[in-house]
């Protein structure tokens, strides 16, 4: 029916339609310019630019959730320079969002917790994912430091913020899988536990139930993983690095960290690589390629 009106894209519930499911395939960890979806949404809102900056916008979100981050400052540094952002609100808090994650990913933001303080604290309605996957970014911040009291209160801020205004599965899988990582933080085994089996995503449900199975001993990591199938280059890499840390022959387990190391050094992920926490193996791993490239 749109297509046989040549005025639709005219229409502003129908465009916003177009940006809620490019929207969706970034807060889905699934962003990829190859997308069906996102190509279609592309086609349908290059004809009106000002709705075409909005999806850019989301654009760069998405290239820095799925592991993209050095695309997403690409694609942030276009946005940037069109004097039509300062309209859209909106736009210019995912936008905000998309460099601070993608900066320190690479290791380029020193004032990452201030950024992330002042997003959790704007009042972005509708657009409250910004806030939340914020406040996510803030724990995991601090867990990445090993400020564990201070991730506990980040993390009090994101429960209450998911409950207020995120009460969807992604704001629940948000607080679930970094709640997750604080409680094995913490040595709280049964809450690791009780949070990663309430995670229903198809990804981040089973590779946490993996995570809590490598820490405690009681379950299958192997097949955990085997059923974690990954959306994007930075599913692609944690489940790698997990698998390498957890496997009992050691060609594969350096193979597979090769393998994670190589995802990590070809997307610009070197803060996702450190969070793994398998710093021993990287560097081993690192080393041994350093080696074989001098030998080169």
């Amino acid at each position: 029916a749109l297509d046989t009106c040549p005025t639709w894209w005219e229409d502003t519930s129908v465009q916003t339609m177009w940006n809620n499911a490019a929207r969706f395939v970034a807060l889905d960890e699934r962003w990829d310019d190859a997308d069906d979806v996102v190509r279609e949404v592309t086609v349908r809102l290059r004809r009106e630019p000002l709705r075409g900056l909005v999806l850019q916008a989301t654009r760069a979100l998405g290239e820095a959730l799925a592991g993209r981050p050095i695309d997403a400052v690409r694609v942030a540094a276009g946005v940037n320079s069109s004097p039509d952002l300062d309209r859209l609100v909106m736009s210019r808090a995912e936008l905000q969002l998309a460099e601070v994650l993608a900066r320190r990913e690479i290791g380029d933001a020193p004032d990452a917790h201030n950024e992330l303080q002042q997003l959790v604290g704007v009042d972005l309605e509708p657009l409250t994912c910004v806030r939340g996957l914020a406040a996510r970014e803030l724990v995991q911040l601090h867990l990445d430091r090993g400020a564990v009291d201070e991730a506990g209160r980040a993390f009090e801020v994101l429960e209450q913020l998911v409950a207020d205004q995120l009460p969807g599965p992604a704001g629940r899988r948000w607080a679930a899988t970094v709640g997750t990582v604080l409680a094995l933080d913490v040595g709280d085994h049964i809450e690791a536990r009780r949070r990663a089996e309430s995670i229903d995503d198809p990804f981040w449900g089973p590779f946490s139930r993996a995570r809590v199975a490598s820490v405690t001993g009681v379950g299958d990591v192997a097949a955990y993983l085997e059923g974690a199938i990954p959306r994007c280059p930075r599913h692609d890499l944690v489940r790698t690095m997990l698998q390498a840390a957890t496997s009992r022959d050691r060609a594969a387990s350096v193979a597979l960290a090769e393998r994670a190391v190589s995802i990590a050094t070809s997307n610009g992920m070197l803060q996702t690589l450190v969070s793994t926490g398998q710093l021993d193996l990287i560097e081993r791993v690192a080393g041994s390629l350093r080696t074989f490239a001098r030998q080169r």
